[in-house]
């Protein structure tokens, strides 16, 4: 855990880098991540220093970085202060204040020339998801509702979804979806359903919302799938292509059909 282990901080829009000493040892065989990829890299023969840095010399090279915001930054400063304010203009700090952007002409590019020149549109434009009415129809006739998978407020990411406190917190795993799309469906508030497309499926406890609109599901993630109805969770459905810029994850492009189980099973515990 966090409390264990030496790393180095810097939250969301934060201009401050905090250094995380460890304030207690790791209980019994607990290691932190660093410390299995040290083990993995010398169970593989790999030899490349950097897979056998510890996380202090991590933190040096990080901080010595050539960047005109670390020069404010030392390891001796980090040891004795709180946080250590990044080297920006400004106080407060206002970003682009000037009007001058990281851009190869400084402005604000609406027509991209480093995507014209990797060979993407330079230009913004609408392009239909991968599964959509538009781009898939026949796809979203067999799978008409549109699964959204928010995060959890009660984990992170997955992380914590093992606990009791914090699973009692998040309640059990649910999908909110319109009365309409619901009513269509034979579905009643609190009733367990199977979400499912060609990929896989999974139960869900179903709740009714107005705050969705009609052909869009909501679930929040991400509970264990050991935990949850039938070991399953929406993983089993999302897709595993990646996006047209940037080559991130899809979770959100994915149709699905929604049904009424027939038993209600008891939810594992």
């Amino acid at each position: 855990m966090q409390l264990e282990q030496l790393d180095l901080h810097l939250s969301y829009w934060s201009l401050y880098l905090r250094l995380n000493l460890p304030a207690v040892a790791p209980p019994g065989e607990c290691r932190s991540n660093l410390d299995l990829y040290h083990a993995l890299a010398e169970r593989m023969g790999f030899e490349e220093p950097a897979l056998h840095a510890s996380a202090e010399q991590i933190i040096q090279e990080l901080i010595t970085t050539p960047s005109p915001y670390l020069a404010n930054v030392t390891w001796e400063r980090l040891i004795a202060e709180p946080a250590v304010r990044l080297a920006v203009p400004g106080r407060p700090h206002v970003p682009f204040v000037d009007g001058r952007f990281p851009t190869p002409s400084g402005k604000l590019e609406i027509w991209c020339a480093s995507l014209a020149e990797a060979g993407k549109d330079p230009l913004p434009d609408w392009v239909p998801e991968r599964e959509s009415p538009e781009a898939s129809p026949a796809l979203f006739v067999r799978y008409p509702i549109k699964l959204l998978t928010p995060k959890e407020q009660h984990f992170l990411g997955s992380s914590f979804a093992n606990l009791r406190s914090f699973r009692r917190m998040a309640g059990e795993p649910t999908v909110e979806m319109h009365a309409a799309d619901a009513a269509a469906r034979g579905i009643a508030d609190a009733d367990l359903v199977e979400l499912f497309n060609d990929r896989g499926s999974c139960r869900l406890r179903a709740r009714l919302a107005d705050t969705v609109p009609t052909g869009v599901a909501v679930s929040e993630v991400v509970h264990w799938q050991k935990l949850g109805p039938g070991r399953r969770n929406v993983n089993w459905t999302t897709p595993d292509y990646l996006t047209d810029l940037g080559d991130n994850s899809t979770y959100h492009t994915n149709l699905v059909q929604i049904r009424r189980c027939d038993h209600d099973g008891a939810l594992d515990e």
